[in-house]
């Protein structure tokens, strides 16, 4: 106990000395203390900007070896940055290693970042500008802090679907005509990561988020693990490798290792990709058990067919999925059963009224037709309506977005655009006032919009 005291004494003054000018002035920030459940208090330093309203906040993390300084050594520089930068300052007196060992500072540095953003509102901060700042020691916590707080987005792309050896044959080419109905060639997402609300647009609310963007060129909506022979065009034996889900559980792996811990997960998908996110989001929670905030938001997505049957003879997909497919409709299944085994999940569902891509599947599973017509696209607008309805009886926070934009290239049939969260149509497509991407970012933040649904 001695010795702990003496290290202390001497550590403080070696560090005080140094910086012994900050102390000869009053303290200037206001000292309050956060409170956290079965913890002791976060001793902080607050620092106001003339303009209270909407407030960036940089939280200052002092450095120190761990063992001395504290937040009053960077009192004079809190209060520059904030009159300078126009920013909320949040000085941390986190405890030293005499006091708590490691991790115990990491976790009050946390606490605090939580804390701010759970009272954005009262305290008029914007959760969604928060920077972490800090030297030495600081620079430590702050990197880890960092990583620990972590918003992990998952995106899956889209690609098509292959049902039988007849689709099998007939994946998608560039300039091709006819039938084609799924991609194999996995570079055909590579542009998407760079756009929508993945992107690094100003306007993309998620542009600071960590990405695992899943591509796709399995024809299994990512949910096989199975090999399936077909005959090509042009009469040869050909393979069909349905490994989606093999695929996807690799990347979970890999990033299990890079971010351990995240914070807060976004789980989405367009096309094909919805349909995952559907099908999958519930192994992403099992991959990060410790994560409390998990959103899946459903870009375009619904198709009615005997989906058990593939998903065991086509896909080989694992029993766990195929068992949810009980009806004819994939989506509706797999969020329901999602929502049941995980009804803490928030769940948003994008789409339009007559999906042009997901008109031209349906009939084309139902009657064979391939070109879609205004009775094909009626009949999608009504079984949407269905599904919705359903949806929403069994999930009453479902967040909804229906929009009703035109697909120029099938007029004649009066069809809408397919997908729209993962293309930059996502800031400037609107409902009700409010925008596809800002629709999302609300819903993963815990607001229902049910926005649209008047449109059906």
């Amino acid at each position: 106990m001695a010795l702990t005291a003496i290290k202390r004494a001497v550590m403080n003054a070696r560090f005080h000395k140094i910086n012994k000018h900050y102390k000869t002035d009053p303290v200037v920030g206001d000292r309050s203390y956060i409170q956290r459940e079965g913890k002791d208090p976060v001793e902080v330093l607050f620092y106001y900007p003339k303009k209270r309203e909407n407030m960036p906040v940089f939280v200052q993390i002092h450095g120190g070896a761990w063992v001395g300084l504290d937040a009053v050594d960077d009192d004079r520089y809190c209060k520059r940055l904030s009159e300078e930068l126009g920013v909320f300052v949040v000085n941390v007196n986190y405890k030293r290693l005499y006091d708590k060992s490691f991790p115990y500072p990491q976790e009050e540095v946390v606490d605090t970042v939580k804390w701010l953003k759970a009272h954005a509102k009262q305290l008029g901060i914007d959760p969604d500008r928060i920077i972490l700042s800090g030297g030495s020691a600081g620079g430590h916590l702050t990197a880890g802090s960092a990583i620990l707080l972590a918003q992990q987005g998952v995106q899956i792309s889209g690609g098509g679907v292959s049902v039988d050896a007849h689709t099998a044959a007939r994946p998608q080419r560039v300039g091709g005509q006819g039938e084609m109905f799924y991609s194999d060639d996995v570079r055909f997402g590579d542009i998407i990561p760079r756009i929508g609300t993945f992107g690094q647009s100003k306007k993309n609310p998620f542009r600071d988020w960590n990405l695992l963007f899943v591509p796709y060129a399995t024809g299994d909506f990512h949910c096989g693990t199975g090999d399936y022979p077909y005959t090509d065009l042009d009469g040869k034996s050909a393979v069909l490798h349905h490994h989606g889900y093999t695929n996807f559980q690799l990347l979970l792996k890999k990033i299990q290792e890079l971010v351990p811990n995240p914070e807060q997960i976004l789980v989405t998908g367009f096309s094909a990709g919805a349909f995952a996110t559907s099908l999958l989001t519930d192994a992403v929670a099992a991959a990060f058990p410790d994560c409390r905030d998990i959103t899946a938001c459903v870009d375009s997505a619904m198709m009615h067919y005997d989906w058990q049957r593939v998903a065991r003879e086509v896909w080989k997909a694992p029993e766990e999925i195929a068992a949810r497919l009980t009806g004819d409709e994939i989506v509706s299944d797999s969020l329901l059963a999602l929502h049941k085994n995980h009804p803490e999940i928030k769940i948003l569902y994008c789409c339009s009224v007559r999906d042009a891509a997901l008109t031209q599947m349906e009939m084309y599973l139902e009657d064979g037709r391939w070109i879609p017509d205004k009775a094909a696209g009626v009949s999608f607008q009504r079984k949407l309506k269905e599904m919705l309805e359903t949806l929403q009886k069994e999930i009453p926070d479902l967040s909804t977005f229906i929009f009703d934009t035109p697909d120029k290239s099938s007029k004649d049939a009066a069809l809408t655009v397919h997908c729209l969260c993962g293309s930059n149509a996502a800031f400037t497509t609107s409902v009700d006032g409010v925008y596809c991407a800002d629709w999302m970012m609300r819903g993963v933040n815990g607001e229902v919009l049910k926005l649209g649904l008047e449109k059906l």
